[in-house]
C-alpha cells in the first residue's frame, strides 16, 4: 500500500489553503476585543477625568497623591481617554501603528492608575486589569496558525 491518497480521497487540509503571503490577513478575536477595551477605557477615562477636574465627590475623600492633587490627575487621564478613543479608531480600521500607539497607551494608562489608586481603588485596579488585556490581545495579534 502507499502512503499517499487513493482516487476518492481528498488531500488532508486541502480545502483551507495555507496563505504565505499575509494578503489575507484574519482579525484575531484578542485584537477585536483588545479595541473594544480600548474605546470602553476610553470612555471611562474621560468621564473619570472630567469628574476629577470638577472635583466631583465620588472620590475618596483626603486621599493622598504621590505626585500633585486630584484636578493634575483629572487632567493626565483625560487626556489618556481621548487618545484611547483615537486609537481604538485605528484599531478598528486594521493600522498597525494604531496598535502599538495602543500598546503604549495602555502602559501609559496602567501607570497612571498606579498612581492615583488612592482616589478610586476598585475602579483603579479594574483598569490595571483591563490595561494588561489590551497589552496582552495587541501585542500576541497575529495569523491563525496553520493547520499541521
Amino acid at each position: 500500500m502507499s502512503s499517499g491518497t487513493t482516487s476518492g480521497q481528498a488531500a488532508p487540509y486541502a480545502a483551507h489553503p495555507v496563505d504565505t503571503t499575509g494578503a489575507l490577513e484574519e482579525r484575531s478575536g484578542w485584537v477585536t476585543f483588545a479595541g473594544v477595551m480600548v474605546v470602553v477605557l476610553g470612555v471611562m477615562n474621560t468621564i473619570y477625568g472630567i469628574a476629577a477636574i470638577s472635583n466631583s465627590t465620588f472620590y475618596i475623600a483626603d486621599a493622598k497623591y504621590i505626585l500633585s492633587d486630584l484636578n493634575t490627575y483629572g487632567w493626565v487621564v483625560l487626556v489618556i481617554g481621548i487618545i484611547q478613543l483615537g486609537v481604538g479608531a485605528g484599531i478598528f480600521a486594521r493600522m498597525q501603528f494604531a496598535r502599538w500607539t495602543g500598546v503604549f497607551i495602555a502602559s501609559a494608562n496602567l501607570v497612571a492608575q498606579l498612581l492615583w489608586i488612592s482616589a478610586f481603588p476598585l475602579a483603579g485596579l479594574a483598569f490595571i486589569a483591563l490595561d494588561v488585556l489590551v497589552i496582552y490581545g495587541l501585542v500576541v495579534h497575529g495569523r491563525k496558525p496553520a493547520a499541521y
